[in-house]
């Protein structure tokens, strides 16, 4: 997620679906990116965040760079869906093959 301080978008990074050769279980494919209309996989901090900021825009990793060019900028607040480190570390621990990228 991040929030540049000129803009008042929030925006929730995701995967393309077509991209990520491994998911945390539980992913859901139920979303898109916002600027290209492609698909894209949420991990379960992801699908929580988004409904805890349902006003957050999803947009995809490869657009991403359009929106946001420089993600080590100072005036960007780049932050993980995942409050914790313990819970991006469960999310990350329990993967499997993505369903999505062998339907591509």
């Amino acid at each position: 997620m991040s929030k540049p301080d000129d803009d008042d978008i929030t925006w929730l990074v995701s995967m393309r679906a077509d991209d990520a050769s491994e998911i945390s279980r539980d992913s859901v494919f139920t979303h898109s990116c916002s600027k290209c209309g492609k698909r894209v996989v949420l991990a379960p901090s992801g699908v929580r965040f988004q409904k805890e900021n349902p006003d957050a825009r999803i947009i995809c990793n490869r657009c991403c760079a359009s929106v946001i060019p420089d993600l080590r900028a100072p005036d960007v607040d780049l932050k993980f869906a995942a409050s914790t480190p313990e819970e991006l570390k469960e999310e990350a621990s329990k993967t499997r093959p993505n369903p999505w990228k062998s339907r591509n």
